[in-house]
Parts: C-alpha cells; structure tokens; sequence
C-alpha cells in the first residue's frame, strides 16, 4: 500500500465507523471556529467534536490521522465552562484554539496510550485493539488489518463512556472560561 492509500483507508475508516459512533453518544461537530473537520494542508485529516454534560462540562474527542503515519489517534480531554453553558451553540463562533494549547491540554489523554495500567509491553490485549494498521504483504492480510483496525474504532468510540470514565479517574475536571482560559480556583 502506498502511503496515499494508508491514508484514505484511516480517514474512510474515521468517517464510516468513528464519527457515526460518536453522533451516537450524543457527541456533534466542534462549535469553535478554529476547530478542525477534514482536511488539514499537508498534515492529515482532524476531527474535532464536543458533547455537553451536566454542570455546563464540555467532553471534547479530537481524532487525528496524520500523513505518513499508520495510526489513527483519538485524543479525550474535558472542561467545566464558566459562565454556564446550556446548548453547544452557544459556543458557536468563539476562539477555542486554548484548549490545544498548554495549560488546557496537559490533561489530554490519548486512549490506549495514556490510560494504560501497568506495564505496556506485557498487556496483549491492548495490542490487539490498537488504532494502528498493521503492515501485510498478502491482499488478505490488507484486508484483514482493514477490518480489524475498522472494528476497533468503532467499538471504542460506541464505547467511549468507558474511556471518558477513565479519564476521570487520572484527571482533576479543569474550570475555563468559554474560550480556554483556566480559572484559578478548582472546579
């Protein structure tokens, strides 16, 4: 396969399987003006979207497929906005570019990366279900890594809950302003 393939096969894989799932969970496109949805010049394909939570929390899920790279990356992160936000849309046309940026994305975390227990090299199941697409030299194989890096994305995405719960569980939920701004006092 040829990098361009590699490339169209991850992003068809990301908008077949991966945002379907995530329009389940309750998940819609970033609001922010700034946020990625496609196409990126010589970069790759992002994917940016957000689902509000009680007590005005914003989920935010950022899936990147990046040129020359095999993988598809899905990063989590979550804030509690100040002054409370009731719909998504409020948040329509604002500058969101801080919550990429530190100190807003120390608390990202990369799913099957960051939220590993114990030693990586001996969790198998965990290579199992990585993002990655695995190399073959058969069309079969291709395929075969095809459907099974397909079959990933969508179960973790339909299950994303479980990752966010996770999240949790390894981050203090950071209080902002609407456009990225940390607040001082905790949330």
């Amino acid at each position: 396969m040829t990098d361009k393939e590699i490339m169209r096969i991850r992003k068809e894989i990301v908008l077949e399987t991966g945002i379907p799932a995530l329009y389940q969970n309750g998940f819609e496109k970033s609001p922010y003006s700034e946020a990625d949805f496609g196409w990126h010049p010589s970069l790759g394909y992002f994917y940016e979207l957000c689902r509000l939570r009680e007590n005005s929390v914003v989920e935010r899920v950022r899936i990147d497929v990046v040129k020359g790279d095999r993988w598809i990356k899905v990063w989590l992160n979550a804030f509690q906005l100040t002054p409370t936000v009731k719909n998504l849309n409020d948040l329509k046309d604002i500058d969101g570019i801080k919550f990429r940026l530190p100190p807003c994305s120390l608390s990202e975390m990369r799913i099957h990366v960051d939220d590993r227990k114990g030693i990586s090299l001996f969790d198998i199941e965990n290579w199992k279900s990585a993002h990655k697409l695995r190399k073959s030299i058969t069309d079969s194989g291709s395929n075969q890594a095809i459907t099974s890096l397909s079959e990933n994305i969508q179960h973790d995405l339909k299950n994303i809950d479980h990752f966010f719960k996770r999240w949790y569980e390894l981050h203090a939920l950071s209080n902002t302003t609407w456009d990225g701004i940390l607040k001082t006092e905790p949330a």
